[in-house]
């Protein structure tokens, strides 16, 4: 998806402007689509950290969000308590407990 926005302050970082515009995007996010050559600013390739000027044309290059394949796994783990609306389980140290980077 290809995102157009037009600058209406003047030296602010192009990362924070764009967070602010889309509350969904994160900078780190950001960074990586500028590392990634899908950040411009006036059609030129820019990085994250460019300082932006009243009326320039910012354009970000989103890649499409990957489906995660996550496949539960039977596990045995002791329930401590349980009820309709929480449950506290003993996990074992170090024990993913959802999808994250590295760890899928």
């Amino acid at each position: 998806m290809q995102v157009l926005l037009i600058s209406k302050t003047a030296q602010e970082r192009v990362d924070l402007y764009i967070c602010k515009n889309y509350p969904g995007i994160s900078r780190g996010f950001v960074k990586k689509i500028s590392e990634d050559g899908g950040l411009q600013i006036n059609g030129k390739v820019s990085k994250c950290s460019e300082k932006l000027m009243i009326g320039d044309q910012i354009q970000v290059e989103i890649p499409e969000v990957k489906p995660i394949d996550a496949i539960p796994q039977k596990i045995d783990i002791q329930v401590i308590y349980e009820d309709q609306d929480i449950i506290v389980v003993n996990k074992d140290k170090g024990m993913v407990v959802h999808p994250a980077c590295g760890n899928y």
